[in-house]
């Protein structure tokens, strides 16, 4: 796992529901993964909740003596040593190419929707300065113009959203999935508020 992976890693653990300020983890019910299938624009399949969901589990073997006074440093520093071996080079630059999506994502999709509405919001600030009877049906056809694009863009947000969340998933449970230590270590780093190191 390269480091500037770790970080990304690390995010999700932090992003997650079932990340807690407590060292012990709560009890996690898998079943509770089954109602993104049938939720609009859910945030991840079920498949990547149920990998991500594993990570939460807390294995009480993963617990050395003095785990709680180890600084942030000291966590990170064993992370790396607990690196998974045989991830090929094809993997590990499959994992840099999905944390660069995922830290572009919204950045590129709110760029590509304000190209897109443009026309319609010149209209709308067109409709804004002329008398009602010819500003409104202006303004109401811009509207349902932007409407549209938006549902639009909505689909191709979440597709992309699904794209992260599942290679996400594939990423810990390659990284994390064997090794209930690491995961360990993670929510240490969550409980302490570690900062994640730089690339």
């Amino acid at each position: 796992m390269s480091t500037s992976v770790l970080p990304f890693l690390i995010a999700l653990l932090i992003a997650s529901p079932h990340a807690s300020a407590q060292t012990d983890m709560p009890a996690v019910d898998p079943a509770m993964c089954d109602q993104f299938a049938n939720m609009p624009n859910a945030p991840m399949t079920v498949e990547a909740c149920r990998k991500l969901l594993n990570l939460a589990v807390d294995d009480p073997a993963s617990h050395h003596p003095g785990d709680e006074a180890m600084t942030c440093d000291e966590i990170f520093a064993e992370l790396k040593t607990r690196t998974p071996a045989g991830v090929s080079p094809e993997e590990a630059t499959r994992d840099e190419a999905l944390v660069e999506q995922a830290s572009t994502m919204n950045e590129r999709h709110a760029k590509q929707n304000a190209l897109e509405s443009a026309p319609e919001s010149a209209a709308l600030r067109a409709a804004s300065v002329l008398p009602p009877p010819l500003g409104a049906p202006i303004a109401a056809t811009a509207m349902a113009s932007v409407q549209k694009k938006g549902v639009a863009a909505t689909d191709r947000y979440m597709t992309e959203v699904h794209e992260v969340t599942n290679g996400s998933a594939d990423i810990v449970e390659r990284n994390f999935g064997h090794d209930p230590r690491m995961a360990r270590l993670s929510q240490l780093a969550v409980t302490k508020q570690c900062e994640t190191p730089s690339r």
